[in-house]
């Protein structure tokens, strides 16, 4: 593969230049300034608690409740299947870590799923009042 000469080293050609901070998108911590936050839990009320919890501390601009959905996982060697909710957030690229930390502190599982996708575009207003609303 060719190389080209890029600010911060070679990059094979095919890959993706270096962004903001040396990170490439697609290697290591997203590169957009707002983000989608997901986990799931086992009731309705502790995923509204969750949503409410993190709106009122500033924490995510929104807490959208989705449910229940049907999901099959392994746990201890085993595959089991359930019920959840799955709680999406809509927070500043600042706000995620303690957003996360706020999230494994007050969920009722031991070791919780907490996913982040960065939004890569969307509308200037919307992503204007994330922000407003996470300080």
């Amino acid at each position: 593969m060719a190389e080209r000469t890029r600010p911060g080293g070679t990059v094979p050609r095919g890959f993706p230049a270096a962004g903001a901070g040396g990170r490439r998108p697609g290697y290591g911590a997203p590169m957009t300034d707002h983000v989608i936050v997901l986990t799931t839990v086992d009731s309705q009320d502790a995923a509204r608690r969750l949503s409410r919890s993190a709106v009122e501390a500033n924490l995510a601009a929104s807490g959208q409740v989705t449910g229940p959905i049907d999901t099959t996982y392994r746990h201890l060697g085993e595959v089991r299947e359930g019920t959840e909710w799955q709680v999406t957030f809509r927070t500043a690229q600042d706000r995620r870590v303690s957003l996360e930390e706020h999230l494994v502190a007050e969920h009722p599982y031991d070791s919780p799923e907490v996913l982040t996708f960065g939004i890569d575009a969307g509308r200037a207003e919307h992503l204007a009042w994330i922000t407003r609303s996470t300080r």
